[in-house]
């Protein structure tokens, strides 16, 4: 019988391993909890967030010895711009390199977050939500600090074309950052959650949580900015500086213009002779004739134009000359309106312009140009909210429903061009909000459709239609159409009610001047994050 070579080896081993672990001492091989405290949450926040104000701050330091401020803000973009475009083109390779075969490559700014591991700064994310944070994190600081380097750099860009672009892909940086966090969050979220490793997936999360990101943030910065703005109006009120009535606009407008007058500010003579022949010239292109007996109460305004035509016309003399054109802005008939209305626009730019005003009143740093600026601000504060004023009174003489007649009054300002010019940006939004009818409540608006006519037959048709008769519908049938008709009654009277308050807040916000345009984002700054999320996810799905 042969020997059995492995017999030395029939002694079973012990059947616990580790049992001399068993009295309380530390087992090594023990599963490591892992840290969930608020402290390690900080610490990986912070090394995700450091590669991208490291590059600045290093750029910085490099660029201030060659030119001071410039320098160090041009270094500081520089180098962030260098960062972000070394990061997406690793991002690429590494992208390439995993169908090919080829062997990951470090990004550069997960060089930087491991140099300050090394110096014990920071931490590597543990589980799950950490890698979450640590990716949103990093992405978000990614995004925002390249849009801010490209709004640094691009007053230093010599060629319009290319300082254009730059100042494009550096609006809205808070929004980018918002945009990059939700590019790398989805798709982190789906590979830890999910399991899910395809690149395609994970490309596809990048762009709709890119999108996400992007909304999410515009409608924060909306909500900061009201916020703020509603603040701000509480501050003023506890000042005793609330929305100023019309009366007192005009009252501030006026006693502006007389400081101005008193300080020699006029309109120049020459100005005034080439704004007359181009309004005359207008006017003929729309439709006047001297002639036209239909046209008489624009002869009178048209005649003054005339006499101020020779010499430098004062402030007051422009402000009666307005007045007058106002008048024929109340005739009845609509083309005499139309055309007051478009020498009233003409009127208001020719005396918003500076430039005709007399030598020296143009000038912002005299008492003539201060004050002549003052109460064109305020005249021109004053004559927009009169014109949302005179929109709701046309309202009122509409036989159609008050909201829809403010509707279509607010829709007719905003088909006209000429007049829309004379609004900022942020009015001509709200004015155009209130046209295409997103300012109201859409559940009223919806309820309100209940509302029957104001006869009786219209008040019971919704429980006598099923009736066999005239009036032979079951009571509960008539019940329910009563309790329906009287709801969209109140729903029509409370619709009614918020599209005038509506309106008359826009003429508020337009006599306080702080009508702001609402927060969008242009979806050509997503392509930065995007990009870069795209890339970096689809090498880390491998």
């Amino acid at each position: 019988m042969a020997e059995n070579p492995y017999a030395a080896y029939a002694t079973p081993p012990e059947a616990n391993p580790y049992a001399a672990f068993a009295d309380g001492a530390v087992n090594p091989y023990a599963a490591i909890e892992p840290d969930t405290s608020l402290t390690q949450n900080v610490k990986v926040a912070t090394r995700a967030a450091l590669p991208y104000p490291t590059a600045a701050a290093t750029g910085a330091l490099i660029g201030a010895p060659f030119g001071g401020p410039v320098g160090a803000a041009a270094g500081a973009g520089l180098a962030t711009l260098g960062l972000g475009i070394g990061d997406i083109g690793t991002a690429g390779y590494n992208a390439l390199a995993s169908y090919l075969g080829g062997r990951r490559v470090q990004l550069p700014s997960e060089t930087i977050q491991e140099l300050y591991g090394r110096a014990g700064i920071g931490a590597e994310p543990q589980t799950p939500e950490q890698r979450i944070l640590a990716n949103t994190v990093g992405a978000a600081t990614g995004a925002g600090g390249q849009a801010r380097a490209f709004n640094a750099l691009a007053p230093m860009i010599a060629s319009p074309m290319a300082r254009n672009v730059m100042t494009t892909m550096g609006q809205q940086p808070n929004i980018q950052a918002a945009a990059g966090a939700g590019g790398a969050a989805l798709p982190t979220a789906m590979r830890e959650y999910g399991d899910v490793t395809d690149p395609y997936a994970l490309m596809a999360g990048s762009l709709v949580g890119t999108g996400l990101g992007a909304k999410t943030g515009a409608a924060l910065a909306e909500k900061g900015r009201t916020a703020a703005n509603l603040a701000e109006r509480g501050v003023a009120a506890l000042k005793g500086e609330g929305t100023p009535t019309p009366s007192e606009l005009k009252s501030r407008m006026q006693d502006a213009f007389t400081r101005a007058e008193n300080a020699g500010a006029a309109y120049r003579a020459d100005a005034f002779d080439s704004f007359a022949g181009d309004l005359s010239k207008k006017l003929e292109s729309k439709g006047y004739f001297a002639d036209n007996p239909r046209y008489a109460d624009l002869r009178g305004p048209l005649a003054r134009i005339e006499e101020l035509r020779t010499n430098p016309q004062s402030i007051s003399e422009l402000h009666d000359l307005r007045q007058r054109i106002g008048n024929a802005r109340t005739s009845p008939d609509k083309d005499v309106r139309r055309l007051a209305g478009i020498m009233t626009d003409e009127l208001d730019g020719y005396i918003a312009n500076t430039k005709n005003a007399v030598a020296g009143a143009e000038s912002a740093t005299t008492e003539a140009g201060k004050a002549l600026r003052e109460g064109i601000s305020e005249a021109a504060k004053k004559f927009k909210s009169d014109e949302i004023e005179r929109l709701i009174a046309r309202a009122r003489l509409s036989p159609a429903d008050p909201a829809d007649a403010i509707r279509s009054q607010f829709a007719s300002l905003a088909r006209n061009e000429n007049r829309m010019r004379r609004f900022t940006e942020g009015e001509q939004a709200a004015i155009r909000e209130v046209a295409e009818g997103k300012s109201g409540s859409a559940i009223l608006n919806g309820v309100s459709r209940l509302a029957p006519g104001l006869d009786v037959k219209g008040l019971l048709r919704a429980g006598v239609a099923f009736g066999p008769g005239a009036y032979s519908g079951s009571p509960e049938l008539i019940a329910a159409g009563l309790a329906a008709s009287t709801v969209g009654a109140g729903a029509r009277a409370a619709r009614n009610t918020l599209a005038e308050i509506n309106a008359r807040g826009i003429a508020g916000g337009m006599r306080r001047g702080d009508l702001a345009a609402p927060v969008e984002f242009n979806r050509m700054l997503m392509l930065s994050p995007l990009s870069q999320q795209m890339l970096i996810q689809s090498q880390q799905g491998q």
